[in-house]
């Protein structure tokens, strides 16, 4: 299970998005899986390294049940 927390991620005040980084990214490709939201895999081993979410506050719900259905959790301690 991928966990979200404040040690993974980077967030982008100005423009509402929030990247959370699982491991290092070598030879990655991007998909769209959701509007706004982009899954990093390494190419390699189909492991998931980054996952970036577009207008994080303004969809916050939005993407927290598409975590809770992707294998993903966030932490209890998570603030921006």
């Amino acid at each position: 299970m991928l966990v979200i927390n404040n040690d993974n991620t980077k967030y982008d005040y100005d423009n509402d998005v929030l990247y959370a980084y699982f491991r290092e990214e070598n030879n990655v490709s991007a998909d769209e899986v959701e509007p706004g939201i982009y899954v990093y895999k390494d190419e390699t081993t189909n492991e998931v390294v980054k996952i970036t979410f577009m207008n994080f506050n303004k969809r916050y719900i939005i993407i927290r049940k598409w975590i809770q259905n992707n294998d993903c959790t966030i932490a209890d301690n998570f603030i921006l």
